[in-house]
């Protein structure tokens, strides 16, 4: 970064497309250009469907099957199992690795009879369309956790890498949020994911709504059939 810090005159282009527009200010410390926001390019490009929700539980999956999971994570999922057993309800795991057998067995371990069915992940998977049919939805560090909640779903986002959280890994990072909110945390503990997950389950639907409004468009918003890209490619 110091040598591209350096180059910056010689580094530049018309525009840059970012999440957001803090994640802009980071990239023009070494590129001149001119940032817009236009949230997820590929998220954009589903179309949110006002489906049924079939899907009571869903938990996106960070596995990787060539590398152990970090004790925090282990830690998470025990306390959302506990948080599962308390309530006598089951989760969906939506799965990100193309080793699924692996992956499967890794869940069915952790979750044991909790987990009422395994996702796995391919190529022609209606992903976005299983988080726009799903009632909670629950994600750490995954990119999918935050489209979902730009999508206006009901999405706890828990940035546990307690170790990690202070950079990059922290919720909404490089925006500058409060170590907890309504509907996120950076705080690992089975309060926690009560807390959280209580007040997706207990706030009525306008009011998430607005609430997703004022707490995440500065994070990253859902621009419908990326109209902004459009205008500016016209």
């Amino acid at each position: 970064l110091k040598d591209l810090k350096k180059k910056k005159k010689e580094l530049s282009c018309d525009y840059l497309l970012m999440f957001n527009k803090d994640i802009g200010k980071k990239f023009q410390e070494f590129l001149n250009s001119k940032v817009i926001s236009i949230g997820s390019f590929r998220s954009n490009s589903y179309k949110k469907k006002n489906e049924k929700k079939t899907i009571d539980y869903l938990y996106i999956s960070v596995f990787r099957p060539d590398e152990e999971l970090k004790s925090d994570d282990l830690f998470f999922l025990a306390n959302l199992k506990k948080y599962c057993l308390n309530r006598n309800i089951k989760i969906q795991v939506l799965g990100c690795s193309s080793k699924f057998d692996k992956e499967k067995s890794f869940y069915k371990e952790i979750f044991g009879d909790r987990l009422k069915k395994f996702l796995p992940r391919y190529v022609e998977r209606d992903t976005y369309g299983i988080v726009d049919r799903s009632k909670i939805i629950i994600s750490t560090i995954s990119t999918l956790g935050y489209e979902a909640a730009s999508r206006g779903n009901r999405v706890g986002l828990f940035s546990i890498n307690k170790n990690l959280a202070k950079n990059s890994f922290r919720f909404g990072w490089p925006v500058n949020k409060k170590p907890k909110g309504f509907f996120w945390t950076n705080i690992n503990s089975y309060q926690e994911v009560d807390r959280i997950i209580g007040n997706l389950l207990n706030t009525k639907k306008n009011k998430i709504k607005s609430i997703i409004k004022k707490e995440y468009k500065d994070i990253m918003e859902y621009d419908k059939h990326n109209s902004r890209f459009l205008k500016l490619i016209k």
